[in-house]
């Protein structure tokens, strides 16, 4: 039985075999643009923003060894005001549409498990924001909840329980 959570509930992933989830962290030649919120696979991820849907898809799809099918790993992206919010290892709900409005809190999709393709990362939804096609660090936008669950900022959230920016 999955559960739908706020992704302001959700804790920044730690350093694990395949790395830090923190924004800015390298990845070999390139770096982190997103940040990686810890979850359990079959959890259920709402928007962070009202929008309207504007992409969903396959975030390797210009890997040509990589098959293609209802399991694969998939994204949505949710589009408002200059800003492309990006919500990364999600299964989007059958109902869900390029061109749909979605609210704030709306279901966009369940986490899908990473560990059958990475053994041994932690599972987790990967999280970035674009302004105007440019990557912005998502940590601007979060708040610190004040609880020290770790050195490596585990405690930040999106803006407590209602709102999800910083005023």
């Amino acid at each position: 039985m999955s559960t739908t959570t706020f992704i302001s509930r959700l804790p920044v992933r730690t350093l694990d075999k395949w790395g830090s989830g923190l924004y800015g962290a390298s990845r070999g030649s390139r770096i982190h643009k997103g940040v990686d919120l810890a979850a359990y696979p079959g959890t259920g991820i709402c928007s962070a923003t009202p929008g309207r849907v504007s992409k969903i898809g396959w975030p390797y799809y210009d890997n040509p060894d990589t098959e293609f099918d209802e399991s694969s790993f998939r994204y949505v992206q949710v589009s408002w005001d200059n800003y492309d919010y990006r919500y990364f290892y999600i299964l989007p709900t059958h109902s869900l549409q390029v061109g749909h409005w979605v609210h704030t809190g709306e279901a966009l999709g369940i986490l899908q498990d990473l560990t059958k393709k990475y053994p041994g990362i932690t599972n987790h939804l990967h999280f970035s924001i674009k302004k105007d096609g440019v990557y912005v660090n998502p940590d601007d936008f979060l708040e610190d909840t004040g609880n020290d669950l770790g050195p490596d900022d585990s405690d930040i959230e999106f803006g407590g329980t209602t709102a999800w920016w910083r005023p």
